[in-house]
C-alpha cells in the first residue's frame, strides 16, 4: 500500500465543494484503489503536467504524482474542465 497525502487546496477548496456522493466514490477510489496499485491504474499525463498521473473516476479526475512510496493528490477536477471542453 501506499501512503496518500493530499495537497491542502485539495482538502480546504475542492473536495468541500464537490457534490457529496461524488466526493465519497473519489475518495474510496484513492484509498481501495489507487492505493493498491497507482502505476498501473494511473494514466501518465503529457505537456505541462509531465511527472504526473491521473485516475478516472466517473467524470471526475483525480490528478497526482507519486513520491517514493508516496501520492500526492494534487487536483481533482471534471473531465470537461481538465482538458478544456
Amino acid at each position: 500500500m501506499y501512503t496518500i497525502q493530499y495537497q491542502s487546496k485539495v482538502v480546504e477548496t475542492i473536495l468541500p465543494a464537490i457534490p457529496a456522493r461524488n466526493a465519497r466514490q473519489i475518495l474510496a477510489a484513492i484509498g481501495e484503489r489507487l492505493a493498491v496499485d497507482p502505476v498501473g491504474l494511473g494514466k501518465p499525463l503529457q505537456h505541462g503536467l509531465k511527472g504526473y498521473k491521473r485516475l478516472r473516476v466517473g467524470d471526475w479526475r483525480v490528478i497526482y504524482r507519486m513520491d517514493g512510496r508516496n501520492l500526492i493528490i494534487c487536483d481533482i477536477v471534471l473531465r470537461r474542465d481538465a482538458y478544456g471542453e
